[in-house]
C-alpha cells in the first residue's frame, strides 16, 4: 500500500478546496465587471468641462459639471476682474436656480426661468463651441436679484442641501427693472405681515434693507401695504456665468450666440 497516495477523504477535501477557488475567482471577476460597468454608466450620465474665457487681464477657466441622473448642471465661476466668485446650480427636479457665494457664506434660491437651457442642450453647446467662449459673438444678459425670505431645509432637493452644505439657503426673485422690484418688495412685506410665515416675520429686513435704521418703518406701516414706500438700489456685489447651448429643431441643432449672464444682487430702504 502506497501512503504517499491521498485517500478518498484527502482528494474530497481537495476538490472542495478547488471549487471554493475557483467561485472565489468568479466571485472576483463578477465584482470587477460590476465596478467596471458602474464606472461607465456614471462617466455616461456626469461629465465635466472646461470652459475658457477672457476678461480684460488673461483667460480663465469656468467649471461645468453636467449629471443627467440627478437633472443638474453645475457651474464654477472663479472671481475675475471686479466680479466676485460664484458657483451655481440648476435643480431641474426643483426648477430652482441655486448661486452659492462661499465670501459670504450663503446660497441664493430663485425659480428657474421656463426657457432655462436643458442639460442636453448645455451639453451641445459646450460641444459646439469647444469649451471656449466667443470674445465677439454673445450677449449679454443682466439680472437683478433682491433677496426675500429664508427657505425652509425641508422644501429642499438633496442636491440643493450638498451643494450648500451649512450656509443657509435664500429665497430671491429677479426683476427685469426698478419699478418691477420695488413692486415686489412690497408685496414680500404684505405676504410676511398678513401671518402666513410668522416665524419668519419681517425677515425682508435682514436681506434687503439697505440701512438699518429704514427697517422700523416696515413695522410702523407695513402692515396696511398701502403707506409703505420702498425704494431699491443696487449693491456694490455682482456675479456672473458664462452660459452655452444648443436647441434642437426639425433643422437639427441650432446653437445661437451664448450668454455672458450678470446678477446684481440688490437692496431697498422702506419709508412711510
Amino acid at each position: 500500500m502506497n501512503h504517499n497516495q491521498p485517500g478518498a477523504a484527502g482528494r474530497a477535501a481537495a476538490s472542495v478546496a478547488s471549487t471554493w477557488r475557483e467561485a472565489g475567482t468568479n466571485i472576483k471577476q463578477t465584482t470587477m465587471k460590476l465596478f467596471i460597468l458602474v464606472c461607465v454608466i456614471a462617466a455616461a450620465t456626469m461629465q465635466d468641462y472646461d470652459v475658457k474665457f477672457f476678461e480684460k487681464t488673461g483667460y480663465f477657466v469656468q467649471k461645468v459639471k453636467i449629471d443627467k441622473q440627478k437633472d443638474t448642471v453645475e457651474f464654477d465661476v472663479p472671481k475675475h476682474g471686479n466680479v466676485e466668485g460664484a458657483k451655481y446650480l440648476n435643480d431641474y427636479q426643483k426648477r430652482l436656480v441655486v448661486m452659492k457665494l462661499d465670501s459670504a457664506k450663503l446660497c441664493y434660491a430663485w425659480d428657474m426661468p421656463r426657457d432655462e437651457s436643458k442639460p442636453i442642450e448645455i451639453e451641445a453647446g459646450l460641444k459646439h463651441f469647444q469649451g471656449k467662449f466667443p470674445n465677439d459673438k454673445y450677449m449679454v444678459v443682466n439680472e437683478n436679484m433682491l433677496p426675500l425670505h429664508y427657505l425652509n431645509s425641508s422644501s429642499l432637493t438633496q442636491e440643493v442641501k450638498d451643494f450648500c452644505g451649512s450656509y443657509p439657503v435664500i429665497k430671491a426673485a429677479l426683476f427685469k427693472d426698478k419699478a418691477a422690484m420695488e413692486a415686489g418688495a412690497i408685496q414680500e412685506v404684505k405676504s410676511q405681515m398678513s401671518g402666513r410665515r410668522k416665524k419668519r416675520a419681517l425677515t425682508v429686513t435682514t436681506f434687503s434693507s439697505c440701512t438699518q435704521d429704514s427697517s422700523k418703518y416696515i413695522d410702523q406701516c407695513g402692515r396696511s401695504g398701502t403707506d409703505l414706500k420702498v425704494t431699491c438700489k443696487f449693491v456694490v456685489s455682482n456675479t456672473c456665468v458664462y452660459q452655452m447651448a444648443c436647441g434642437f429643431s426639425s433643422a437639427g441643432w441650432q446653437c445661437p450666440a451664448p450668454k455672458h449672464m450678470f446678477t446684481y444682487l440688490h437692496c431697498c430702504d422702506y419709508f412711510c
